[in-house]
């Protein structure tokens, strides 16, 4: 299966259509209806204050890259007025001779995630690459190191993983593009994500 780019830069744009429609609406109006917003907005637990756009599939075409996808998500988004999004990665369950594990990355991972103990990822190069395990399961499998264990922030970017955490098989790469680019990773299926954390004075 494989996602198109144009999937999410089309959607991305009717945002961006409905926002001019907005402009025939006289300027009173406009204020209480970006005060309601706003007070939705805030009403929301922190998680889900986010804009988010995914990406789902699996491709070798260059045009589906994790930096060709990236550049295009960041030109759509950059408009919208929210701060720049994080990108973030969870593969499906991957099985590495007896252990089954399920990788992701985030790009900032410290935001995502509280160590109880140990130290955060620091690279991710194919024989090695390091990862922080999610949850009270540690163990590491071949090609990927554990140099810490904790649990998820509550936090837009850290939403991304939840409902897969629960599992203990959560291991988590301190970039998206260093675990995209492991050989063992190539064909297997994955999410990519991008989330931006939204404030009532962001719409």
């Amino acid at each position: 299966m494989t996602a198109r780019p144009a999937a999410f830069v089309l959607a991305a744009a009717g945002v961006a259509l409905a926002a001019c429609a907005l402009a025939t609406v006289s300027a009173a109006s406009l204020v209480v209806k970006d005060r309601a917003v706003g007070r939705a907005i805030a009403a929301l637990p922190p998680d889900q204050r986010a804009v988010r756009v995914t990406w789902v599939g699996v491709s070798t075409i260059p045009a589906d890259s994790f930096a060709s996808l990236d550049r295009q998500v960041r030109a759509v988004t950059r408009p919208l007025g929210t701060q720049p999004p994080t990108a973030v990665v969870l593969y499906r369950d991957t099985r590495f001779g007896k252990q089954i594990v399920r990788l992701g990355a985030v790009n900032g991972l410290g935001r995502a995630v509280a160590l109880r103990s140990g130290r955060l990822p620091q690279s991710c190069v194919p024989g090695r690459c390091e990862v922080v395990a999610i949850g009270k399961s540690g163990i590491g499998v071949t090609g990927f190191t554990v140099t810490g264990r904790g649990s998820l922030r509550s936090d837009p970017v850290a939403s991304f993983f939840q409902s897969v955490a629960p599992g203990g098989r959560l291991r988590l790469a301190g970039g998206v593009d260093g675990l995209t680019r492991l050989p063992a990773l190539r064909d297997s299926f994955r999410t990519y994500g991008w989330v931006a954390p939204l404030g009532p004075l962001d719409v």
